[in-house]
């Protein structure tokens, strides 16, 4: 195992802390997203219901 000074320590674990806060939201943004499409899809099928229920009562 390579031995790193401390001010190499402390800059790699600010740069893993970055990192890490980086990946978190863009999983935050993703799960968001996800749930946006969820209601989109509700959304949607809610209004193909409803024309499909128009269509037939003509």
């Amino acid at each position: 195992m390579l031995t790193l000074p401390p001010f190499a320590i402390t800059l790699y674990k600010a740069y893993l802390r970055a990192r890490l806060q980086r990946c978190n939201r863009a999983l935050a943004i993703i799960a968001a997203q996800r749930e946006n499409d969820f209601q989109a899809e509700r959304l949607l099928h809610r209004e193909v219901v409803q024309v499909r229920s128009r269509l037939r009562s003509l």
